[in-house]
């Protein structure tokens, strides 16, 4: 009953937070979102945004996203510095 599926967030909306509308297997959407850091391959779960449990079609599985974070694959010398004073 329960669903699960794979998102990619960015590494900046990985650390400031993030809101995502995906479309439901169903068509509606339903938003994904976080105002917290995000680690790589968290997993967020949305209750009864499953499939129908069978013989209870009024209660729903949950659905599960997992959270890959794409990181940059290069930084300029400007962003080195601007993260080293940062972090």
């Amino acid at each position: 009953n329960d669903l699960h599926m794979t998102m990619s967030i960015t590494l900046k909306e990985a650390l400031l937070g993030f809101s995502k509308t995906i479309s439901h297997l169903d068509g509606h959407e339903v938003v994904v979102s976080s105002k917290k850091i995000t680690k790589p391959e968290q997993v967020k779960r949305l209750k009864g945004e499953g499939m129908p449990i069978h013989g209870v079609p009024s209660e729903f599985g949950d659905l599960h996203v997992k959270l890959t974070v794409k990181m940059p694959t290069e930084l300029t010398p400007e962003q080195q510095k601007i993260l080293g004073e940062v972090l």
